[in-house]
């Protein structure tokens, strides 16, 4: 299936500098469940009232692409199965790039149009001194929430989010969002006496969500996961109709949580690139001339029983020992003791007691 294409670039006058507007892509990845929910209250006390099937995504359906809804401009909602029409035999990883990039570059030479188009009928509007000047016309909007791709269903293994990471596709939007949509299932059990009882459980996130966590939470600055970000909407299985409790629109709690969260990770990885490259020095010990004094920390901790040693302990002697340090009373050469036995730490035991004096 064929992707869509740029539209021609508007041309401007020699004159005339329009600077290009900021643009934001966040690609978002969409998991859901089927929940069994009870039916609704006018089914609920049928002596025959069934478990009902639901999906949170059955709310979404009009962000699909040519759905009447809010921020549909701005919004596409594709489905896994969608992706093989854009894969041209390779990977789901590749078809997702492939559309990703075809219609971010879309939206955002759109964009690049308008604001040219713009500054060109305000030439038109301004007297002449201004349109020679050249001077460089005003772009309105910040940026944020320009274009956001969400996914439903893909990746849903860690095997599929390796082919994912290995597609480079957590570097091709300015965030990646991961929203799961969690939420209590229920279930018919057989109870004691022969017949069964209802109980419900609450679903966790699949196998793919908890990979991409820890590898977010174990991140540094610059990898592919630093503009990554995994979050969660709770209760979905309450957008089911008929449910005695009223939530908002699903479609705009979704909105909501996309935004969001892109917005924070945006914010993050902007403030860390602001921040100067040596903003941490780590000292490299083994480069150090001469060794650090810590001999009043292990005289210290080595006079307690190591089953008494806690926090408030270690942390007791580690101030002695900076406070002797601050002192000036550090050891030109730190004494290379041999630490006492567990026989000779016995109570009583007078190497013990000079070993510690």
């Amino acid at each position: 299936m064929p992707v869509r294409s740029e539209d021609p670039l508007v041309e401007l006058p020699e004159h005339l500098e329009v600077p290009d507007p900021s643009f934001t892509f966040v690609l978002g990845h969409l998991v859901s469940h089927v929940f069994c929910v009870e039916p609704p209250l006018e089914a609920a006390d049928a002596d025959d009232a069934a478990l009902q099937d639901f999906d949170p995504l059955d709310s979404l359906s009009k962000f699909h692409e040519g759905g009447e809804t809010l921020n549909t401009s701005s919004i596409l909602l594709l489905q896994r199965d969608e992706l093989e029409a854009f894969a041209e035999g390779g990977t789901l990883a590749a078809g997702l790039r492939r559309k990703a990039e075809a219609e971010a570059a879309c939206r955002k030479r759109k964009k690049v149009n308008e604001a040219r188009q713009r500054a060109l009928e305000e030439l038109g509007e301004a007297a002449e001194a201004e349109a020679e000047s050249g001077k460089a016309a005003k772009v309105d909007g910040d940026g944020r929430d320009d274009f956001t791709l969400i996914v439903s269903g893909y990746p849903s293994t860690p095997e599929e989010l390796a082919e994912v990471e290995a597609a480079g596709l957590f570097e091709v939007a300015d965030a990646w969002v991961s929203l799961h949509l969690s939420g209590e299932t229920c279930i018919d059990e057989p109870d004691d006496i022969g017949g069964t009882k209802r109980i419900t459980r609450v679903i966790g996130a699949p196998g793919a969500l908890t990979a991409l966590r820890e590898k977010v939470v174990t991140s540094e600055a610059g990898s592919p996961y630093a503009t990554t970000i995994v979050t969660e909407l709770y209760n979905c299985h309450e957008w089911a109709p008929g449910r005695p409790t009223e939530v908002l629109d699903p479609s705009e709690l979704v909105v909501a949580a996309f935004a969001s969260a892109a917005q924070h990770r945006i914010t993050y990885k902007e403030w860390i690139e602001s921040l100067p490259e040596d903003r941490i020095v780590i000292p490299d010990l083994e480069t150090e001339p001469t060794s650090l004094d810590t001999s009043v920390y292990e005289r210290l901790v080595e006079s307690t029983d190591p089953s008494r040693h806690d926090v408030s302990l270690m942390l007791y002697c580690l101030c002695e020992q900076v406070n002797q340090s601050l002192k000036g009373n550090v050891a030109e050469v730190p004494a290379q003791r041999k630490k006492p036995s567990a026989e000779q730490m016995l109570p009583g035991n007078a190497s013990a007691r000079s070993y510690l004096l």
